[in-house]
């Protein structure tokens, strides 16, 4: 990506957290659509299926003020490849064919890459920090980034 102006970075940024919020709002749609499938269910195991899918859709939109993403961090997909960015944040977020589009933050992958140092990166190339308020990218920081060439 040859973006170099701070205004080319944030609009990139913002594409990737407006498919971020899409992928998550569908995903919470459809599991507001299983509690209602759960419902007309009959008998308790419905009524507490209903519930258990209530619960878990609660649980997963439970953002409040927060953003959903705040990192981005761009490391290949396998040794020797290209690297390619994922983005992390307060959710586990996939779209319809189940890829990810948001790591969880406590996730094994993104805190090994939370953890790598400026001085000894390893295999990532850059780890930018997002400053979103809700869906909207307002800034950014790259705490590990490319030389410059």
């Amino acid at each position: 990506m040859s973006t170099t102006t701070r205004d080319e970075v944030l609009a990139v940024e913002q594409e990737a957290v407006d498919r971020a919020y899409d992928c998550y709002t569908a995903r919470l749609a459809e599991m507001s659509g299983t509690s209602t499938a759960m419902a007309s269910a009959s008998g308790k195991d419905g009524i507490a299926n209903r519930f258990e899918a209530e619960a878990r859709a609660a649980a997963y939109d439970g953002l409040g003020d927060e953003a959903l993403v705040f990192t981005r961090v761009d490391v290949p997909e396998e040794p020797g490849a290209a690297p390619r960015p994922w983005y992390i944040g307060r959710r586990g977020v996939q779209d319809a064919s189940n890829e990810p589009v948001v790591l969880l933050w406590t996730s094994p992958l993104a805190k090994k890459w939370r953890e790598a140092l400026p001085e000894n990166p390893g295999e990532v190339v850059l780890r930018r920090q997002l400053r979103c308020v809700q869906r909207v990218v307002e800034g950014y920081f790259d705490e590990i980034a490319p030389p410059v060439s």
